[in-house]
């Protein structure tokens, strides 16, 4: 195993009947689009303990591709599986691609490569939701179907009712949770590149036992004090990389046709929210952009003032708090 080539990891799990396409459509993308620069597979293997038969069926498809296995129970959530590597590997670069990506451009990991430094933390999109909103306990809800209800957690059970009779979501997270309630810049984890070295420089970075729900997830990628939001304090700098070759800055998010701007023909990778955006009407692709993109620029330089003086003491408890009350 080299010591210097990217490490690419595709992480799956054994969830429900579409679990299987999922899979398949990644490798599919895998297979058809050239990576354009060597690197190491990694596969994070998430609940398969009782479908192994399955899992056996599902890699027939990776037959003459290289790659290595991390296995896991079906307990947690992805960004304590993804620190794992992190500290097994400290000096690789790693991209993450969850189990929705598709990859959408040849030569997709040489364009990441070429923006790659120490000090950046890249992806193919970033998106501008201005607060954890309601949205947030109905955001990846699965099925209500029997094997479904006897793996599920209280948390998730308890939205399937709430569901049910009908009531609104509770506003979970609302702006007192956000450093400014009119610009949240995060880049999307779906196609997170981190450089080697991040655990070191990072405040928080949750372990396996800290992200005990969809939610405490969910903060990390977008909530005050999010992955980007650390990046930025501590002088990292958060680029959404093109298929065009070019890295666009926190300011050049809504312009670079890669997420709710354009028709996507610029994104590296598209994962379901990609395809909900281009399944959309012209309307509703409009208010789509509108709710993903609506601040203005001064919005972003008291956001990005607020993260560079913000008090990360607390930061630890702050996601402990969120994992405590929806474990």
């Amino acid at each position: 195993m080299s010591d210097s080539l990217p490490i690419v990891v595709y992480f799956c799990r054994y969830q429900d009947k579409d679990s299987a396409e999922k899979f398949a459509c990644f490798f599919d993308s895998y297979k058809r689009h050239p990576a354009g620069c060597e690197h190491e597979l990694f596969i994070i293997k998430k609940g398969f303990q009782e479908h192994e038969s399955i899992w056996e069926a599902w890699i027939r498809q990776l037959d003459g591709i290289p790659f290595q296995i991390r296995t896991y129970p079906d307990r947690y959530f992805v960004f304590g599986y993804i620190r794992n590597l992190m500290e097994e590997f400290p000096d690789r670069y790693i991209l993450l691609c969850t189990a929705t990506n598709e990859i959408r451009a040849d030569q997709w990991l040489d364009l990441y490569t070429r923006h790659a430094n120490p000090d950046r933390v890249l992806a193919a999109m970033g998106s501008y939701w201005p607060h954890f909103s309601n949205d947030i306990l109905t955001y990846g809800l699965p099925p209500l179907t029997l094997k479904n209800f006897l793996r599920s957690s209280s948390a998730t059970r308890y939205k399937w009712w709430r569901q049910f009779w009908g009531y609104p979501p509770r506003d979970t997270f609302y702006n007192t949770d956000c450093f400014h309630p009119c610009a949240n810049p995060h880049l999307r984890t779906n196609s997170l590149m981190v450089p080697p070295r991040l655990l070191e420089r990072f405040v928080y970075w949750p372990r396996n036992e800290n992200v005990v729900s969809k939610e405490v997830d969910l903060l990390f990628e977008m909530g005050k004090f999010s992955l980007t939001a650390q990046a930025i304090r501590v002088g990292l700098e958060p680029l959404v990389v093109g298929a065009d070759g070019r890295s666009y800055t926190i300011g050049e998010w809504p312009q670079s046709k890669t997420y709710c701007s354009g028709d996507h023909e610029n994104a590296i990778f598209a994962d379901r929210l990609n395809r909900v955006y281009e399944n959309s009407s012209i309307e509703r692709k409009e208010e789509l952009t509108k709710e993903t993109y609506g601040y203005e620029q001064e919005d972003v330089r008291r956001f990005i003032e607020q993260v560079l003086s913000s008090d990360t003491s607390q930061i630890e408890a702050f996601f402990q708090k969120y994992g405590t009350k929806y474990k």
